[in-house]
Order: structure tokens, then C-alpha cells, then sequence
């Protein structure tokens, strides 16, 4: 519907129309100013002329009694959202709320104004659409013009503004460039009578300023950039990227910027795993260095997607989880539950219920995967393991104090933990002191592929590790917590406790 209003000439019309607001914004905001401050400036401009040619709303009180509520609006398009009193998101659908009413009344104004002969066809936006009809005869309601004139104030208010606020800074940076742009644009104004706005024709013969703004918009994007979707697997710059995953891409493309600030939003049935880089120390894992520090919360293996690394992870591990194989774990599974009741529930006469399931899982889990059975030394893992927990399902904002920061400390502590650990238990399964059957460790230890290879890279066994780990505590902590069987044993095998779920 809106091409044909947005062609180059049918935009010739507004040429004198901007003119006309742009000296009256000099007028009152750029002249006689010692210092100025450009971006607030250019936004009041944009938003200005953009109320003018959607809505020919062109007296700066009635600009003015928008300019606020948009604000809070576009400010509430990046925020967290939370809809919450106070919050900048809920701040938003106030202020779109109050918009869209306004709107809707300058809507109804606009329909009786164009049946008497008051208003045109051609006066802005808002004529054109009301009176122009889709392919099927059918014109657009109320409703749907003031959402489609609310889209069109935000798309085009920030990017316009900032277009304009870095033209100025590069001018303001280049006195040679800014010396070519004055020049033609004197040429230019000495050629009008005095008070006669700018036509199409003018616009045509500035051939060097538009130069430079084109040049501006590659240097400096208004848009940063967008998500893109992944259509198949593919490996860049060492990150595996599988099919189906999300990522920001940046208008203008940076090697080191696309690695550094893309984040990657896997399918809802696995881990978020977020790509951030990180400038800590290396660790040598007795097989060429893993930069513990410049890896992520999961780790991935060097050039191998996420998808094969998995298909490999279950080809090799059935046979540790077949019931025969788990039938020499059950007395250590049971051994580990009398300790943890014996510890945290009996002689109590007020339990909670969560906190002990997280413990019991947790000391489980410690003991089967790699032998960690001393409390004490499942505590060492406790704490740091709980913030990595907490920072999977966290917004991922890389900053100190974060839950994110926090999972990713925790998750280099926890990883260089395991390295030890690993190393340790090579040379106890080479002098006998640990057993093939001790452990999962010690099974992907001694486990081979299909193709007889080994996994040597200790990132990968730490990387199963605490996805195991934090995938069965997660699940057993489900079903405890959610678990009406249990309430209903508890309470009536120990109906003395207070169970409090």
C-alpha cells in the first residue's frame, strides 16, 4: 500500500514541507547557541517532521504532547519485559496506549475532514492510507492505520536522528569535507530569493553532500544489525553454529565483533549456550592449550558442531547406562541417600524439602560421574555449580555482579576443578589405583569411538559432565518438587514433620 507514497516523486511534494520545518527548527534550536548537543536536537527534528508528513501535525505544542509518551515508547521497545508499575516496559504500553487514543481521535478527524474537502488526498500519510484500498477492494480500519502510523514513528524516528547526528560529528571531525558540503550548499541557498524553501531541483544538485551522507550511513549504520537464522550447520571463526539457531548480525560486518558480541539461541530442548569471549588465562590440558577464559558457560570442541559432538556423546555412553551396567551402582546410590537422611532429615521437625533434593542429587550426581563422594568436597562444587545453574536461565548481560558473569566464573572454576581431576584419575587408571567400571570418568576415559579414536579433548568430557549434571538435577528436582506421591508418603510415614515443598 505505501510504495507508490514513498517514490521519489511523490516525495518531490514534501521537499518545501521539510524545508520549512528544518528552518524553523534552526531557528529555535541551533542559532545564537554557543554549545549544542546534537542527538536530542536531531531527535526532536526528526519527530517533528515525521508528526508533519504522517499526520500533519505541525504546531510544536501538539508535537510536543507526543514527544514524551514516544519516548517512553521507544525506550520500552529495548527494555527487559517486565510489565511491572515502574518499569520501563510497562511505561511503554502506557504510553503506546495514550499514542494509539490520540491517533485514533486525529483518525476520525481526518475521515470527516477529507468527506467535507478540508484535508486531500495527497496531505500525508494518513489521507493516503485511509483512502487507498489493498488488492481486494478493502480499506484498512481505525485500528490498523493508527498501529501502522505508530510502526512507521518508531522505524523512522532513531534511525533518522541518528543519521543525522553522526553527519554532523564526521563534519564536525573532517574540516575539509565539512568545507566541500558548505560550499555547495552556499551555492545552492545564494541561487533562491530571499524566504523561497527548497525544491526537488535543489535537492538534485547536491551531488557532494549526499556523497558524504552515504558515506556516513556505511561508516556509522543507524541499524546495528538483526538476527539471523542458521539454515543448515555451519563453523565460523572456530564457533559451531548449527541449524535453527539465532544470531546478530551487524549491518556493518567486524570479524572480531561478530565473535565477540554474537549470542546464540539454541533450540528450547537444550542448554542456551552463549558466545561470549572472555580475556582470562589459557589452561594446558596435556593436549595443546584450552583457553578456559575465552570459552563459554558450555564449551564447545574445536571444529566440531554441537550436533555431532552429541551424536558421538550417545553412541558412546548407552552401554554405561544400560541396566545391567547402573545394577553395581545401586548399593553406592544407596549408601549416599541412608548419609544424606541421616544428615538432613531424621530427628527434625521441619524440613524443606527443595534445598535437600538439590543436595541429594547434587552429591549423587558428584559420585557416579566422577567419584566425588567426600561432603566437603561435593560442598567445593556446591556453590559454584548453583550460580552456573542460575545463569543458564539469566538474561545474558555480561557484566560484573550478573547472574551471567557469575555462571561464567563459576563455570571456569568448576571446569579447571575437573581438569585436576581428570588428569588425576589417567595416572591412578594407569598404576590400577581407579577402575574401568569406577565411573562415567573413567568409562569415557577408556571408551573409544567407532573409528577407534578416543575423546583426548578434556573440554569435551567436562562439557558432558556439567551438562549432565545440571540436565538430571534439574529433572530430579522436577519431579521432587512437583511430586504429590511424595507429599502423600511423607506425610503419612512421618506425619510428625512438617513438610514444606
Amino acid at each position: 500500500m505505501l510504495p507508490n507514497f514513498f517514490k521519489p516523486e511523490a516525495l518531490q511534494r514534501y521537499v518545501g514541507v521539510m524545508d520549512h520545518i528544518a528552518i524553523r527548527h534552526f531557528a529555535d534550536g541551533w542559532e545564537n547557541k554557543e554549545e549544542i548537543v546534537v542527538f536530542p536536537l536531531a531527535k526532536n527534528y526528526t519527530f517533528w517532521l515525521a508528526c508533519r508528513l504522517f499526520v500533519s501535525i505541525e504546531d510544536p505544542k501538539h508535537v510536543a504532547k507526543f514527544s514524551d509518551p514516544f519516548n517512553l515508547l521507544a525506550s520500552g521497545l529495548i527494555s527487559i519485559p517486565i510489565d511491572l508499575p515502574g518499569t520501563p516496559f510497562n511505561k511503554a504500553i502506557k504510553a503506546s496506549n495514550f499514542i494509539r487514543k490520540e491517533l485514533i481521535s486525529i483518525i476520525k478527524q481526518r475521515k470527516i475532514d477529507l468527506a467535507d474537502g478540508k484535508a486531500t488526498p495527497t496531505q500525508d500519510i494518513l489521507s493516503h492510507m485511509l483512502l487507498t484500498s489493498d488488492e481486494n477492494g478493502k480499506f484498512m480500519g481505525e485500528f490498523d492505520i493508527a498501529d501502522k502510523i505508530l510502526g512507521l514513528l518508531i522505524g523512522g524516528h532513531d534511525t533518522a536522528s541518528s543519521a543525522c547526528t553522526f553527519i554532523v560529528k564526521y563534519l564536525a571531525e573532517l574540516p575539509e569535507i565539512y568545507e566541500g558540503v558548505y560550499k555547495e550548499q552556499m551555492e545552492i541557498a545564494q541561487s533562491k530569493a530571499p524566504g523561497e524553501l527548497l525544491t526537488w531541483d535543489d535537492i538534485q544538485k547536491m551531488k557532494y553532500s549526499w556523497n558524504v551522507a552515504c558515506e556516513v550511513l556505511r561508516l556509522a549504520p543507524p541499524l546495528q544489525g538483526a538476527f539471523r537464522e542458521a539454515i543448515s550447520d555451519f563453523v565460523f571463526s572456530g564457533f559451531s553454529i548449527p541449524k535453527g539457531w539465532k544470531w546478530w548480525s551487524q549491518s556493518t560486518f567486524n570479524r572480531r565483533n561478530f565473535a565477540g558480541i554474537s549470542f546464540l539461541l539454541r533450540r528450547t530442548r537444550s542448554f542456551v549456550l552463549q558466545k561470549i569471549h572472555h580475556d582470562s588465562g589459557e589452561l594446558d590440558d596435556g593436549e595443546g592449550t584450552v583457553g578456559v577464559g575465552r570459552h563459554q558457560v558450555f564449551p564447545s570442541s574445536n571444529q566440531t558442531s554441537s550436533k555431532e559432538e552429541a551424536i558421538k556423546m550417545r553412541k558412546m555412553l548407552p552401554n554405561f547406562f544400560k541396566p545391567e551396567a547402573l545394577q553395581r551402582y545401586v548399593g553406592v546410590m544407596d549408601h549416599i541417600a541412608i548419609r544424606h537422611f541421616a544428615d538432613g532429615w531424621e530427628n527434625k521437625e521441619e524440613i524443606v524439602v527443595f534445598p535437600l533434593a538439590k543436595n541429594y542429587t547434587f552429591w549423587l550426581a558428584c559420585r557416579l560421574f566422577v567419584s566425588i563422594e567426600d561432603p566437603k568436597h561435593v560442598a567445593k562444587f556446591a556453590d559454584p555449580f548453583n550460580l552456573l545453574a542460575s545463569g543458564l536461565i539469566s538474561i545474558p548481560i555480561d557484566l560484573p555482579g550478573t547472574p551471567f558473569n557469575k555462571a561464567i566464573k563459576a563455570s571456569n572454576f568448576i571446569r579447571k576443578e575437573l581438569i585436576s581431576i581428570i588428569k588425576q584419575r589417567k595416572i591412578d587408571l594407569a598404576d590400577g589405583k581407579a577402575t574401568p567400571t569406577q565411573d562415567i570418568l573413567s568409562h569415557m576415559l577408556l571408551t573409544s569411538y567407532e573409528n577407534g579414536k578416543f575423546m583426548g579433548e578434556l573440554i569435551s568430557l567436562i562439557r558432558y559432565w556439567v551438562c549432565s549434571l545440571v540436565g538430571t538435577t534439574l529433572l530430579a528436582l522436577h519431579a521432587l518438587s512437583s511430586s504429590n506421591i511424595l507429599r502423600s508418603c511423607l506425610k503419612s510415614t512421618r506425619g510428625f514433620i512438617k513438610v514444606l515443598i
